[in-house]
């Protein structure tokens, strides 16, 4: 039996809590934190709750790291110096300087440590990988990653910005069906915000290593309510054929982590993502996106916010 500890208990640990729970040889053991909300939550699923990282430490097989992205680089450093393989839940930390100490890190010690790009561990996202990677679609023309999902101020409040918090899920699965791009260029806006100074929609185009050109798009500001909704989709389209995945194929109406409604394809895939994590990368195998994967993705994450800043813009009058 796996005992599983996660550092901080916000929102997104309630599925990886569902998860755990569905897989036979791991439990959900304690919870470190610093908040009554992390106590609370500690009550409420029966486990140990430590504000002692020593003490949590021995109590715990694997380490998740849930806690806001300011925090995540010095509790995942500090869980690979205690030996414990580790999970870190994206985007893996603030800059790409300090993924890159965690994944050296990580190396050095062989300790097991993977990122939360959860998005890839849907069978949808691994069907659609391999008829790339037959060439049963031909030639890529163009690949289309889309989010759009309103979020309130106030659950903004908790993350850095659409482009550190959404669109580093489009590029890690950019990356796990056709690679990094070429070259990319973006616009942000910030409509629907009274208090908050941050970005709530992100346009980003890209050229392929092939020529293909990917947009990338993520908004917190509005939800699509149309018969065909862009919640979450990604389209592949080639020369001879193209590829489809919704988080809309199955829906049901209660609300857990940040929205407002469950898609379940977003569910199941904290599922696979956390049995691929206990059950092959804690006995050697590496994970579908690594922590290098996650330095490069941080790294492309920044050029575009450099791209959002910086973007000079024709007159089209």
């Amino acid at each position: 039996m796996v005992r599983i500890g996660f550092i901080g208990a916000g929102m997104v640990s309630e599925l990886h809590k569902r998860a755990i729970d569905s897989i036979e040889d791991a439990r959900l053991a304690a919870i470190y934190g610093a908040t009554d909300a992390d106590r609370k939550r500690a009550e409420e699923w029966g486990v140990k709750y430590y504000r002692d990282l020593a003490a949590f430490f021995k109590e715990v097989d694997a380490v998740y790291v849930l806690t806001p992205v300011e925090h995540h680089a010095v509790y995942a450093l500090n869980a690979i110096d205690s030996g414990k393989p580790v999970f870190i839940e994206k985007p893996v930390a603030a800059n790409s300087k300090e993924v890159e100490q965690i994944a050296a890190r990580a190396r050095a010690k062989k300790i097991p440590c993977m990122p939360g790009h959860n998005y890839i561990y849907d069978p949808s996202i691994w069907r659609i990988r391999g008829v790339i990677d037959t060439g049963d679609l031909g030639r890529l023309s163009s690949i289309w990653i889309i989010y759009t999902i309103y979020h309130t101020e106030e659950i903004a409040a908790h993350y850095p910005g659409i482009v550190q918090q959404i669109l580093t899920h489009h590029f890690y699965v950019l990356n796990y069906l056709v690679g990094l791009p070429r070259r990319v260029a973006a616009m942000t806006t910030s409509l629907h915000y009274e208090n908050l100074d941050r970005d709530d929609q992100a346009l980003v185009m890209a050229e392929m290593q092939n020529g293909a050109l990917a947009c990338l798009f993520a908004s917190f500001a509005a939800d699509d309510d149309t018969v065909d909704p862009w919640t979450f989709l990604v389209k592949v389209f080639g020369t001879s054929g193209s590829a489809m995945h919704s988080w809309r194929e199955l829906v049901v109406s209660r609300a857990i982590g940040t929205h407002s409604k469950a898609f379940i394809p977003y569910e199941e895939s904290y599922a696979f993502e956390d049995e691929y994590f206990i059950t092959r990368c804690l006995n050697g195998e590496e994970p579908l996106s690594t922590i290098e994967d996650a330095a490069n993705i941080q790294k492309l994450v920044e050029k575009v916010q450099q791209s959002a800043s910086s973007a000079s813009f024709i007159d089209a009058g």
